[in-house]
């Protein structure tokens, strides 16, 4: 484990920061999908 002990931080850190990422995507996305969502509503009534 000596050689790969540096790996561990590193891997960590990027898999930290990819869910960031992910839920940082995900909320645009769901505002995106809500200010969508309205438009078409006020469009139908």
């Amino acid at each position: 484990m000596g050689h790969f002990a540096w790996l561990l931080p590193i891997s960590l850190t990027i898999t930290v920061l990819f869910g960031i990422v992910v839920l940082g995507l995900a909320v645009c996305w769901w505002l995106i999908f809500r200010r969508t969502g309205r438009r078409f509503n006020t469009k139908g009534k």
